[in-house]
């Protein structure tokens, strides 16, 4: 790698700080992974998302002159224009696009020989699925079927499936979708490989905890964290009413939820029983950088998810901070644990009882702990994805 001139395409910046999300965080990472192996590297992303120019971590930042979604022509179009002024500056030997923010720029690079890879996350035929978590009556309902459905049948069709098909490798982050993508986008399997997300697993090994009594939180108590957002497909109205549930059998059970919209009004909303709902700390949306601090504060993770997780980063962070997980048994969660967590229903009453059980058994938290922490370092580490970017380079020819 070191020396290779590098093109990552992403809808996000990669610097740290500016903005949050799985997509926005896998730039992040990759962008320092590829640094590390000593690629030149140049991050393209739309205007008004970072400034152009040398970044303080040492990659390039250029910008698209459109802020479109990449499904529309006005995207394509700049990004053709960027990608053919930017080629003829300083070729690279490869391109990365986080899912197909590269779209427009296909043909060319194909017509000059450079080789093109796509991360792919959630992608649009799981957002049918995903989206229609947020139906909640029939206004929702119709909503779903007259304007979402078609939407995202066009993107799938027109721009996404093509753009992958036109890829020389598509890096779906988990098995799950890379079982969808060979079965619905009919991707040959030569240009299909798994690459999992990772993240710097020391960083999130058990070290000084955020003192409990900053949350009103004593050693007696059970505390239990989850991270997400009020968005409703991410399960937090089921995680708090399970909640509510496991707490009138382990009164001394407390809630940490952090996450976009989740405010005490939020909580208040679910209709949990006054006194458990005062063993709830909401923190809404906090720095990334504090998450390891409140990991190691914690005894329990829940992943409450309904929608079909890729790959989920704080899951990982979870597991490499030595927490046993409580996860919804759905998409690519259930690639994640190996062994080391508790795989349940996507329903409250299911994970109420996965909350009792962990709660009352020290020595199954322990040994589930220990089981997270062997798993995280093996297979979502910065070792483990610097060899499998390896096997990426090497069937692109690369190496």
């Amino acid at each position: 790698m070191k020396g290779k001139k590098v093109w990552l395409i992403s809808p996000f910046s990669p610097i740290p700080g500016e903005g949050w999300g799985g997509v926005k965080t896998h730039a992040e990472y990759l962008a320092q992974l590829l640094c590390s192996l000593g690629a030149e590297l140049t991050v393209i992303v739309p205007e008004g998302i970072s400034r152009p120019g040398l970044s303080p971590l040492g990659f390039r930042v250029a910008n698209v002159p459109s802020s479109a979604l990449p499904h529309t022509g006005a995207w394509r179009a700049a990004m053709r224009a960027a990608a053919e002024r930017l080629a003829a500056e300083s070729r690279p030997d490869v391109v990365f696009s986080e899912g197909y923010t590269a779209a427009g720029c296909e043909s060319f690079l194909k017509s000059t020989g450079i080789p093109l890879a796509a991360f792919v996350h959630n992608f649009h035929l799981v957002h049918f699925y995903n989206t229609a978590q947020e139906i909640s009556g029939s206004r929702s309902l119709l909503a779903y079927l007259l304007k979402t459905l078609p939407l995202t049948a066009c993107k799938m069709i027109f721009r996404e499936i093509p753009f992958y098909r036109s890829c020389r490798l598509v890096l779906p982050v988990s098995d799950f979708n890379h079982a969808l993508l060979r079965r619905y986008y009919f991707l040959p399997e030569a240009s299909l490989m798994t690459f999992h997300n990772w993240i710097d697993a020391g960083v999130f090994k058990k070290q000084q905890a955020i003192a409990r009594a900053e949350f009103g939180m004593g050693d007696e108590d059970i505390v239990l964290v989850m991270t997400g957002s009020s968005w409703r497909p991410k399960g937090f109205h089921l995680a708090l009413k399970a909640f509510g549930e496991a707490w009138k059998k382990s009164p001394n059970l407390r809630l940490i939820a952090i996450g976009a919209g989740v405010t005490p009004a939020f909580v208040h909303e679910q209709g949990l029983p006054a006194g458990a709902e005062k063993r709830v700390t909401p923190l809404g949306k906090i720095d990334r950088l504090d998450l390891p601090g409140i990991y190691s504060a914690s005894d329990i993770f829940l992943l409450p998810s309904l929608i079909s997780e890729a790959c989920s980063y704080v899951l990982i962070e979870a597991m490499a901070s030595g927490l046993p997980a409580i996860s919804t048994d759905v998409g690519g969660n259930r690639e994640r644990p190996m062994g080391a967590a508790m795989l349940v229903p996507p329903d409250h009453r299911s994970m109420s009882m996965a909350i009792s059980r962990l709660a009352l058994d020290r020595d199954m938290r322990a040994e589930l702990g220990k089981l997270s922490i062997a798993a995280a370092e093996a297979n979502y580490s910065v070792a483990a994805a610097a060899k499998n970017l390896n096997a990426v380079l090497k069937k692109l020819g690369l190496l």
